[in-house]
């Protein structure tokens, strides 16, 4: 935190002749900090009836933020920022509170120098930012009726305007991070066949030696001999009962683990220059900025940007002024597939197709570059090649596994994003207490992504080479929004009032081409003329047109007494025919206490209890309410059933609040929100006599309840030293409270949601593994089982004990009681009884807690960030499929012998399951990450070197930051920060960990100079 200078009440009585002496004071905590969002004009956070949070930007861009979600990470109550996947370039999710749509989106509206934006938040260059202000809920977001219901964040850039009349001023900031991963999941050092007796090569079913060195024979893992047997003499080299994982992998093939092969330390760089200055009439700041992140992944490139900003603000007179806003980016990403399919990138959104691995057909590569990682034990070697220069094909030379690196290094997958920005702002105040407002902005991103597989492509030995495929889509999406406004602000006695009328118009239009096919003609000249075979295409083109107008006055009497009233109408295309338009509202009052005459608690300066009610929606996509067909050889396909009466999803939200300052040292601020979001779009399957197969309805409900706590500190305020501190806490509870049509499901490829009346949003469902007597069905022998040392309820018959299955020959037999038959030692699936889902666990948080300190003294500074989460779950995906063979938690070697497990334990009829949704592998996600650490010097003019002074310089910050650097969990992948989008519309809700690129932590030095 930093100091701010505020506006602070000074009482003086009047009389004949007073002289009053003023003395300006910065204070620490802000007191009366303006507020421009969601509200009828320019107002003072005292004279809020609702919750409306300032962002401290200037203390968040100490710590090198590289993207603006990450000004936002721990710095508000209610604000989860979860960075899903580490891939440079991808934006984190961010939700405010709990969620409030089952099937769309939870992000917030953005809102940058008035621009309403639908493009990516990681376009804004965090060094920009003047202020960030957030509204988390709809009572506080109804000024922005039917696209604010998961609230709204407004972003101001930097102006000349700040600088004093007559001074220019020109920054230079330039960063260097290096970027390391901090956890990497541990892969099995061990094998389970059996080894000649030197122990240096591994042994075919007939007892001979395989060369397994030899990458250009294929060997299948078929025909190893298994070390059964429990290892003695004897084994049939068959026997995955008899076999335990505890081999020693021979030196010749020990190559090591896969992960520190794939993921090495690599770096991110930027540099940002600026320039602005304040001719009284006139205002300018100019900027740019040059920004890479290797990440941290072998034979990738990264993410690289590039932006420019020009904002211009010119006064004609005390009642003419123009404002231009303008930014230019282009970010340039090199792509990988991450997860089970392609499918999960951007391109299913923009067009409504999968993008194609042109790799292969339902190959390894197809899945997803880390899927395949996961059954890499510690015989790998990627770097090894081949006597054409290329990387080997095999990567694991005991599970001949195919080197992920191949693809990596040799294909070309590239996404270019060009955006502009601009707003052209008018406002002419023909009087004191009237003003008229104007604004017309535009916002455009053209996309390209590209996707090549060079031919010839190799394949494994005896297949031949591939020829080659491509991919290519291009997407142009515009927004122009245009609002006139009036505003009257004048005080009428004790009765001050601010006044807003505007109405607004709106128009989206996109309009994308993607095309791809296989097999060059020519090699070497990768062009789309060229394919010649499986050649698809399929365009796209849509328009939205909105309009809107609202009336918003806020009453405040005596300094005292708040009122605040909203009325707002919105039209807009995505609505149906028969709701074209919608009705908003808001009601907000408040009292501050503090400022009546018999208030008898000095010590609390200001106590101010508000209330507020409004509304705010969710609009439905482009296609919802048309009926749609799709052709398939000729043949026309109902698919869409149209809905006339569809309508945005409606959000009703009640806020109580408290806010305080005690002593003028502690801020507090505490609130309960009471959410309701009523009409919810569903996708709703249809009978096939109505001749579609689905249909988008308004039909269910979603509620939820938060609470909130703030409390701000100024530990030490002197000349020499200011130490301040902020603690935040939040919780929030939801459920479906009502559902019009029959329960469904969500089934995700790794992951299964329950959409029922009473169910919450982000619950796991599958099978659970039994862990006490009481799971089993009424009735049954206890003393038939016991609970084994992984905390699991196994058969182990009269008389014997977990331990005994080497010892008495038990593992690989069966026994049976009350007539079922159970494997012996072998955990034990809830639906042996009962095919009922069971609730796994749920991605919800029961609390999110942050703390922030800063610590100046003199020219010395010192900020932290840590940020925790405790009670979610994540379904660990990776650890699951890895379980197969390969992950270090199946690594028998070096337990004692009566505690090891034999293959089955951990295979496909048991713990792993077939990759089938188990409790095994939904783990805890609790947190406590050290998100930022800044230790900072600024050399002053005092203390700056003679020849800096001389040359212009007016001080010289030198910064010692990290993110990310530390993080303190039990979870047993590489991050707890992980989840996918495209389950419950955020990663805040879709906690899967599912073969991500994992989070990189960053720590670097960062030098800017001002002149």
């Amino acid at each position: 935190m930093v100091r701010q200078t505020d506006a602070q009440v000074i009482d003086v009585t009047s009389g004949a002749t007073v002289v009053a002496n003023f003395v300006l004071e910065s204070r620490v905590l802000a007191m009366d900090a303006v507020v421009v969002t969601g509200v009828a004009g320019a107002t003072p956070e005292t004279e809020l009836a609702f919750t409306v949070e300032q962002v401290q930007v200037e203390t968040a861009q100490i710590a090198s933020a590289l993207n603006v979600a990450s000004l936002l990470q721990g710095r508000t109550a209610g604000t989860r920022v979860i960075q899903g996947t580490g891939q440079p370039g991808d934006e984190p999710s961010i939700q405010f509170r709990g969620p409030t749509s089952i099937m769309q989106s939870q992000a917030p509206l953005l809102i940058v120098d008035g621009v309403i934006s639908t493009g990516s938040l990681a376009d804004i260059d965090p060094n920009d930012i003047e202020s960030i202000e957030v509204v988390r809920g709809a009572a506080a977001a109804s000024l922005y009726g039917s696209r604010a219901q998961a609230g709204v964040m407004e972003v101001t850039t930097r102006r000349g305007a700040s600088l004093t009349e007559g001074t220019h001023e020109f920054t230079v900031r330039t960063q260097y991070l290096f970027n390391d991963i901090e956890y990497l999941m541990g892969m099995t050092e061990s094998h389970e066949y059996r080894m000649n007796s030197a122990g240096t090569a591994i042994l075919d079913r007939n007892g001979n030696e395989l060369d397994l060195t030899n990458r250009q024979r294929e060997f299948s893992t078929g025909q190893y001999a298994l070390n059964d047997n429990f290892g003695r003499p004897g084994g049939s080299g068959r026997d995955q009962w008899t076999t335990f994982q505890d081999q020693v992998i021979p030196p010749n093939l020990y190559g090591g683990q896969i992960w520190p092969q794939m993921l090495s330390s690599g770096n991110s760089y930027s540099t940002y220059v600026s320039a602005s200055g304040n001719e009284g009439s006139t205002q300018y700041r100019a900027s740019a900025a040059y920004q890479r992140d290797e990440g941290a992944l072998v034979f990738h490139d990264g993410s690289e940007q590039t932006n420019v900003r020009v904002n211009l603000d010119q006064s004609v007179g005390d009642q003419l002024q123009f404002s231009l806003s303008s930014y230019v980016t282009l970010r340039e990403q090199d792509v990988i597939f991450q997860h089970e399919r392609a499918g999960l990138s951007d391109l299913t959104d923009l067009v409504g197709v999968e993008p194609r691995d042109p790799t292969a057909s339902g190959g390894a590569a197809s899945r997803g570059l880390f899927r395949g990682t996961d059954h890499y034990r510690a015989s790998t070697d990627l770097f090894a090649r081949d006597a054409d220069g290329d990387l080997e094909l095999i990567g694991d030379l005991i599970r001949r596994s195919t080197n992920p690196l191949y693809q990596l290094e040799n294909q070309d997958w590239t996404r270019d994003r060009l955006r502009v920005m601009g707003a052209f702002d008018a406002q002419y105040a023909p009087f004191s207490w009237l003003s008229f407002q104007g604004n017309l902005s535009y916002d455009r991103t053209n996309l390209k992504e590209v996707n090549i597989t060079p031919s010839p492509w190799k394949q494994r030995w005896p297949r031949p080479p591939r020829d080659g495929a491509m991919f290519r889509l291009e997407d142009l999406r515009e927004e122009i929004n245009g609002n006139v406004t009036a505003s009257l602000q004048h005080s009428f006695g004790d009765l001050t009032t601010r006044t807003r009328f505007r109405w607004l118009a709106e128009q989206t239009s996109s309009d994308n081409f993607v095309a791809g096919g296989s097999t060059f003609s020519v090699v070497g000249v990768p062009q789309m003329g060229l394919l010649t075979t499986g050649l698809y295409t399929r365009s796209h083109a849509e328009t939205v047109r909105s309009q809107g107008l609202f009336a918003i006055t806020a009453l405040t009497y005596r300094s005292r007494y708040i009122l605040d009233l909203l009325a707002r109408r919105d039209g807009s295309s995505l609505f149906g025919p028969d709701e074209r338009w919608q009705n908003y509202y808001r009601v907000s009052a408040a009292w501050r206490m503090a400022e009546e005459e018999w208030w008898p608690f000095a010590f609390l300066t200001e106590f101010r209890p508000r209330y507020s009610r409004g509304t705010a929606g969710g609009r439905p996509g482009f296609s919802y309410q048309y009926q749609t067909y799709a052709v398939d050889r000729g043949r026309i396909i109902p698919k869409l059933l149209g809905n006339n009466a569809l309508k945005p999803e409606l959000a009703t939200e009640q806020e109580y609040g408290i806010d305080m300052m005690v002593a003028d040292r502690y801020r507090v601020q505490l609130n309960y929100v009471d959410l309701e979001v009523k009409d919810q779009l569903l996708l709703v399957p249809l009978s096939s006599a109505l001749g579609f197969e689905s249909q988008w309805r308004n039909a269910g409900t979603v509620a939820s309840t938060t609470w909130e706590a703030s409390i701000e500190a100024a530990l030490a305020e002197r000349p020499d030293l200011v130490w301040t501190a902020r603690l935040n806490l939040d919780r929030t509870r939801q459920e479906i409270t009502e559902l019009n049509v029959p329960p469904f499901e969500f089934r995700d490829l790794r992951a299964r949601m329950m959409v029922r009346e009473g169910e919450e949003l982000g619950a796991f469902y599958g099978s659970n593994w039994l862990r006490t007597c009481g799971d089993l069905p009424g009735g049954m022998d206890c003393n038939q089982f016991a609970v084994n040392d992984d905390g699991l309820l196994v058969y182990v018959g009269a008389g014997n004990d977990y331990r005994d299955g080497v010892a008495k020959a038990l593992w690989g037999t069966t026994g049976q009681v009350d007539g079922t038959t159970f494997d012996w030692g072998m955990p034990i699936k809830h639906n042996r009884f009962d095919n009922t889902p069971r609730k796994l666990g749920s991605s919800q948080p029961d609390l999110n807690v942050s703390f922030l300190q800063d610590f100046q003294f003199r020219n010395l500074g010192v900020s932290l960030l840590f940020e925790g989460e405790f009670g979610a779950q994540i379904m660990n995906q990776t650890r699951q499929w890895g379980s197969r063979s390969a992950v270090g938690s199946i690594d028998q070697r070096g337990k004692p012998e009566e505690l090891k497990k034999p293959l089955p334990y951990y295979g496909a009829a048991f713990l792993y399951d077939r990759n089938n949704r188990n409790d095994w592998y939904v783990e805890d996600g609790d947190f406590v990450k050290l998100r930022e650490l800044s230790v900072r010097y600024t050399f002053d003019q005092i203390s700056l070197p003679g020849f800096m002074s001389q040359v212009g310089f007016d001080r010289a910050t030198v910064y010692l930051a990290g993110r990310n650097l530390v993080t303190f969990t039990g979870y047993q992948g590489h991050d707890p920060e992980v989840g996918k989008t495209t389950f419950g519309g955020s990663a805040a809700i879709g906690r899967i960990d599912e073969y991500f690129y994992p989070n990189y932590r960053q720590i670097g030095l960062d030098v800017e100079l001002v002149f």
